[in-house]
């Protein structure tokens, strides 16, 4: 953990680093015809599952990795990222060697489409109408920044964590670590998702502590 007020300090310092835009790291491409949406969701079965996607027709995407992008990000990479709305984080999430999938699924839900994938949560509906009011071209991703923490780079502060539990302390460390800087930061977050539960209540105690 953590251990004195310098290491916080250069911590506050890599999380207020500049973003990169999502587009010089990911390339994304639409449907060339856009369809019109009504700003609602309904529910589709998959087999047994059941889904709550845009009600909207179908709205293809494709998102791929640039092999050269500025967060060195590779298919194999591990870590922490974060993605903001211009200024504002709204999202901090993890990834072990899966980073092309938890994007295409962020990339769709952000962009209120209909590609016949995932299911849309509540949290993710209400920031995606919202944004949709403010912008109704949904291909329009010139707000959305990302940043990347990578696992390699801050293990050595977790030298008294397991190695299994490593990357969920991580994810929990800078999403209560954006909290304190600003508590309007990880809206799109389930708290109770963050990284585990001794995790969430060891960094929460800790974010807490430095405002006594």
């Amino acid at each position: 953990m953590i251990a004195n007020s310098n290491l916080t300090k250069d911590l506050f310092k890599d999380l207020k680093s500049p973003k990169t835009p999502i587009s010089e790291v990911w390339n994304i491409r639409f449907s060339d015809v856009q369809p019109e949406w009504n700003q609602r969701y309904r529910s589709f079965r998959s087999g047994k599952s059941l889904y709550v996607r845009p009600d909207r027709a179908f709205y293809g995407l494709s998102v791929k990795l640039y092999d050269q992008n500025p967060l060195n990000l590779t298919h194999m990479s591990s870590g922490i990222y974060a993605i903001f709305e211009n200024s504002r984080c709204i999202y901090v999430g993890k990834t072990q060697m899966n980073i092309a999938q938890r994007f295409d699924a962020h990339i769709s839900k952000i962009s209120a489409i209909n590609n016949n994938k995932y299911h849309h949560p509540q949290n993710w509906q209400k920031y995606a109408v919202s944004r949709y009011r403010r912008n109704s071209d949904s291909s329009d991703l010139s707000d959305i920044f990302v940043k990347f923490y990578p696992l390699a780079d801050y293990s050595y502060l977790f030298s008294d964590i397991k190695d299994g539990e490593v990357i969920d302390h991580m994810e929990a460390m800078i999403f209560y670590a954006k909290k304190y800087i600003n508590n309007d930061y990880c809206i799109l977050n389930h708290e109770t998702s963050v990284g585990i539960k001794n995790a969430r209540q060891k960094w929460r105690s800790f974010f807490s502590s430095l405002g006594e």
